[in-house]
């Protein structure tokens, strides 16, 4: 049986170095030059492929080419082998090059579309140096969507020219019904515009039905649950029997109380609050903004307890466990169901509030308290980061009638008290 492995040339290498592959076959071996190098520091000889570090902002591009050689070569020694010739490495060599030269005709024939996506998502890889970047995901998301809608609805890729109101109309009836929730959609129809855009600017693309003010990201106003000041407190405050539980519910208390993204939790440590007492983050993940936060009580004290921060666990295993957590505090009143898409239940029914807490909720229970309090909208999108008003808002969690009452007691509704008038004087 044939034998594929990568290798390095040299990998002791300072710089960068041939990735190469060999094949033992019939007791004799084939070495093949993929074309590709990099420094041995990124490479992972066990998993034989590029690892998915940050400095290798090329790594799937490469990953991929070093499979289409491994295909390649396989299928080489396959097809001789099936038409039972002597098979040598110059026979390999040149049906290798045959297959690879195939499989490159076919990615030159590939969608103009698709190859200007590919070279976005390329070029914020360049930008940010960071494969997990939230902008490199949604692209890779948005991606993979428009992929899947064209192979099930046209059976071929999309071009720019298919970009028109039909397929908008279609396409979001595609979404809707995977289903994804309505404001999934419109980010889909958002980053969609953003390719389409760039394309317009770099001269790729001169078809602007896109620009249609028919074709809109849809949105739809959800009110979030959040935890009242009461209920924060109750968290913090009660008593938990297994140390995960505990780590999970001080790093929800965290969110709580900094509206901090977990992805920003590691950056709440001591080397980052000022002796002024603020938390200084000059750059949050997502936004890349600063954040200036001031450190409340609560997260001194956790910080106390634990020497620094608690264990910083999985997205989905905080979503997880919290939920078993609020509901041991009691946080059981009935709400609207507000997920979307697959994870929704009904659109009138009530859930148990507990059902609805996820990482997410901890930085909107931040906004939305610190809004109670009084503090001004400019002031708290500063200390999220958020661009806009409008984003604010969408996370704070009160209704009309909460926000009157918040503002009720407000000198501008009351009559003011007679003054005395000062007495004439002569």
């Amino acid at each position: 049986m044939a034998n594929l492995r990568f290798f390095l040339r040299d990998k002791n290498s300072q710089t960068t170095t041939l990735i190469l592959a060999r094949l033992y076959y019939q007791g004799k071996e084939f070495v093949y030059t993929t074309g590709e190098s990099i420094e041995p520091q990124h490479w992972n000889q066990e998993k034989q492929k590029v690892k998915e570090v940050w400095k290798a902002v090329d790594y799937q591009w490469t990953n991929k080419r070093l499979e289409e050689v491994r295909s390649a070569i396989l299928q080489a020694h396959r097809n001789l082998t099936e038409e039972k010739r002597e098979i040598t490495n110059e026979l390999l060599k040149f049906t290798t090059s045959v297959l690879l030269n195939r499989i490159q005709k076919i990615e030159a024939g590939k969608s103009s579309l698709y190859v200007h996506i590919e070279q976005v998502i390329k070029n914020r890889l360049l930008q940010t140096d960071n494969p997990k970047d939230d902008t490199v995901r949604k692209y890779r998301n948005t991606y993979e969507r428009i992929k899947q809608f064209a192979d099930k609805e046209l059976h071929r890729p999309l071009e720019f020219a298919d970009i028109d109101i039909n397929f908008y109309n279609r396409f979001v009836k595609y979404l809707t019904e995977y289903p994804l929730a309505t404001n999934t959609v419109g980010k889909e129809i958002r980053t969609l515009k953003r390719f389409m855009n760039l394309a317009t600017l770099g001269g790729e693309n001169t078809n602007l039905l896109f620009k249609s003010t028919e074709f809109k990201a849809p949105k739809k106003k959800i009110k979030h649950v959040y935890l009242t000041e009461q209920e924060v407190n109750a968290l913090y405050e009660m008593e938990l029997g297994t140390d995960l539980k505990r780590e999970i519910r001080d790093l929800f208390i965290i969110g709580c109380r900094t509206s901090l993204r977990v992805s920003d939790y590691a950056k709440v440590i001591n080397d980052n609050i000022e002796s002024t007492g603020l938390i200084c983050i000059p750059e949050t993940q997502k936004t890349s903004e600063p954040a200036y936060i001031p450190v409340h009580w609560q997260v001194s004290e956790i910080l106390k307890k634990y020497k620094g921060l608690p264990v910083i666990h999985a997205d989905q295993t905080i979503n997880r466990i919290i939920k078993q957590v609020c509901r041991q505090a009691g946080i059981k009143n009935k709400v609207p169901d507000t997920r979307q898409g697959r994870n929704k239940i009904s659109e009138d029914l009530l859930v148990p509030k507990y059902e609805l807490i996820g990482t997410h909720t901890g930085r909107r229970t931040c906004i939305t308290n610190m809004y109670l309090e009084g503090f001004d909208l400019y002031y708290l999108m500063s200390l999220t980061g958020h661009r806009s008003i409008e984003t604010l808002i969408g996370y704070i969690g009160v209704d009309n009638k909460l926000n009157a009452i918040r503002i009720k007691d407000s000198d501008y509704f009351k009559k003011a008290s007679p003054t005395t008038s000062p007495s004439a004087t002569d």
